[in-house]
């Protein structure tokens, strides 16, 4: 078997494991009061990464309070760019639903299975 045709086989598999859906945005440069742009749209899964804590400075010490996830969506999926926001639409999860945050890190590389996305949200 190729490498091609293994990294095939691995996509498909990572995709059938894909049961939850995001929809993945980013304003539009031409109007930013207007809707944003839907860069992506479908199947995802979605791993809750843990609670950072920690400061920001800036004149004075700010909460920096975030929540990680990783957001593998298909390799096909193209378009997604560092801070975009993703919002999960549709869960196996329940809790995870509705819950969003903004492209912090895309991990791409030869043969993948999956396209994978750090996301974080910067808690209130």
């Amino acid at each position: 078997m190729s490498a091609v045709s293994a990294a095939g086989r691995a996509q498909r598999l990572a995709e059938s494991i894909m049961i939850d859906s995001c929809t993945i945005t980013r304003p539009d440069p031409s109007n930013f009061t207007g809707d944003p742009i839907t860069v992506y749209s479908g199947s995802c899964r979605v791993r809750a990464l843990g609670h950072v804590s920690g400061t920001e400075t800036g004149g004075a010490d700010l909460p920096n309070d975030r929540h990680r996830y990783r957001i593998d969506i298909p390799v096909a999926a193209t378009g997604v760019e560092f801070q975009d926001l993703v919002l999960i639409t549709a869960s196996s999860n329940p809790s995870m639903v509705g819950r969003d945050g903004l492209v912090t890190d895309i991990f791409t590389q030869s043969l993948a299975s999956a396209q994978r996305l750090s996301i974080e949200k910067t808690l209130k």
